[in-house]
């Protein structure tokens, strides 16, 4: 049983080891690169809507986009030292700490779910709620970014609101979609794993490690 907390471990290791040049950079430098991640995703799932396809591979980039969207959150919250189920469920009354990740996920569905009536709508439609939504959030956080003022020795409300709103976003349309979280996440370490251990080319078109 792998909970929230189990996760923003991993992310951090995974983190510290394989993005080690973006780990070691001030909270300042970290924030911003959180903040333009975020973009990144808006960005998807504007492509997305403005394909206008309907069918399963749709589906699949959006919990792709999902799933790095969490990711994007764990590594805010390791930024602003958050603990995001604490926080999760005292904004949302959600009850004691404990139970798994995915426990936490279908919580949140049920607490959330009212709130973005997009997660009951076919895929198009959905992908337009969630990149509305999302954008929101994600466009606080790029402001705080550029502006510094809101990245001090303590996190500041607004940027903790975004990071929260962000997540409940993201759990609350994985659970509509019935993703499995853990998997696709592991799934993304993986592959980032293999990205990062993987040779590169140099200018004479020889491999070379790092």
């Amino acid at each position: 049983m792998v909970s929230l907390y189990d996760l923003q471990v991993i992310q951090r290791r995974h983190d510290k080891r394989f993005r080690g040049e973006v780990f070691a950079l001030d909270r300042r430098e970290r924030f911003k690169h959180v903040a333009f991640e975020c973009g990144e995703h808006s960005a998807r799932l504007a492509r997305l809507v403005k394909g206008g396809s309907k069918g399963e591979r749709t589906n699949l980039e959006l919990q792709e986009v999902l799933v790095d969207s969490v990711m994007t959150t764990l590594r805010a919250a390791e930024i602003f030292d958050l603990d995001l189920e604490k926080e999760l469920r005292r904004i949302g009354d959600l009850g004691e700490t404990g139970g798994s990740f995915q426990e936490l996920v279908n919580l949140a569905g049920a607490r959330w779910r009212h709130d973005h009536p997009w997660t009951k709508a076919g895929t198009l439609a959905f992908a337009t709620g969630l990149l509305l939504d999302s954008t929101d959030y994600a466009g606080v956080l790029h402001e705080a970014s550029d502006s510094g003022a809101h990245v001090g020795d303590s996190p500041n409300e607004t940027v903790v609101d975004a990071i929260l709103n962000l997540l409940v976003v993201s759990l609350v349309s994985g659970d509509a979609l019935g993703l499995d979280y853990e998997k696709g996440m592991r799934g993304r370490w993986r592959e980032l794993e293999k990205k990062a251990s993987s040779p590169k080319r140099n200018a004479n078109g020889k491999s070379r490690r790092g």
